[in-house]
């Protein structure tokens, strides 16, 4: 006996190019014409950016040449949508370099706007809108994904809910970690919190006092404040570490480092007590590390009797 193959199924195509992704799309290249023009930040430029160079112009435009349900493969489509995104936008690309306008992204994302906008016009004018009556009954049938298996709609589900959950931590983390380089500026003051009471001299076993001032822009992050101490003349080999305590008893060549937490848009100010044991002329030295080793120094020089 032979086995009969299997029949294919009937029924039209299940649709690739639908008005509800299309509706996604245009949200999406809203979303990046905001961020482009008013709210730069990174943390959301970068994804928005990347989804709207591969993905909206080419669903846009393979909506209008196809309509909702060519008789092509998703593979194909999808593989179509990719290729005609990046060259749409290489295109677009390729024109503004002529007119010595750069590659602001501002304007590709009005350009992807329009060509969702466009799409979701034709879409109407095809009589796929939900403008009409059934409009509920069109957004219940285009979120029963119909022509899919039940395994499939499940996978979908799970991957909307996963893109939706994305987004929502993009736009979370964009809140708390702005588009902003970390920045700190160090300030070295002497008694009465001004830079011109520094002092240039002392005798030894005398308690010299000195402020520190670090203060951070608007991140979140820890510095490394550390301590240096040389005697003039002296012949460098290893500094001798010691903890950052006070007075700070200080030789020809002693380190001593402090870790700062900072939070956004924080001044911290810490008071130091120097001591010197012997007499000499002394460099002392404040250098600030960030994470990004992004270095801020400030010194002076004391003359020990």
């Amino acid at each position: 006996m032979t086995s009969t193959p299997p029949e294919a199924p009937s029924g039209p195509p299940p649709a690739f190019f639908r008005l509800s992704y299309l509706g996604v799309s245009a949200l999406i290249a809203f979303a990046y014409v905001i961020v482009s023009w008013f709210l730069p930040v990174l943390a959301l430029k970068i994804p928005l950016g990347l989804v709207v160079l591969f993905f909206v112009p080419g669903y846009a435009l393979g909506a209008i040449a196809f309509g909702e349900r060519p008789n092509v493969s998703w593979a194909a489509l999808a593989a179509f949508t990719v290729g005609l995104s990046v060259v749409t936008n290489v295109l677009v690309g390729i024109i503004l370099t002529a007119g010595s306008a750069g590659l602001p992204s501002s304007v590709f994302s009005v350009f992807a706007l329009s060509l969702v906008l466009l799409a979701i016009l034709v879409q109407y004018a095809r009589g796929a809108g939900f403008y009409r009556p059934t409009a509920v009954s069109r957004i219940r049938a285009e979120l029963a994904l119909p022509g899919f298996s039940k395994g499939q709609r499940r996978i979908a589900y799970v991957l909307l809910v996963a893109i939706v959950v994305v987004f929502a931590g993009i736009v979370y983390l964009g809140q708390i970690h702005p588009n902003e380089s970390p920045d700190v500026t160090l300030a070295l003051l002497g008694p009465g919190g001004i830079a011109t009471s520094l002092p240039t001299a002392g005798s030894t076993g005398e308690l010299i006092n000195l402020t520190v001032s670090v203060t951070n822009n608007n991140t979140a992050q820890t510095v490394t404040l550390t301590l240096t101490s040389v005697l003039n003349g002296t012949n460098l080999t290893n500094f001798t570490r010691i903890a950052w305590v006070q007075p700070m008893d200080l030789g020809p060549q002693v380190e001593s480092s402090l870790a700062i937490p900072l939070a956004p848009v924080q001044a911290v100010s810490e008071n130091v007590t120097l001591i010197f044991s012997a007499p000499g002329v002394y460099l002392v030295a404040f250098q600030l590390l960030t994470p990004e080793n992004t270095e801020r120094t400030a010194g002076l020089i004391l003359v020990i009797v």
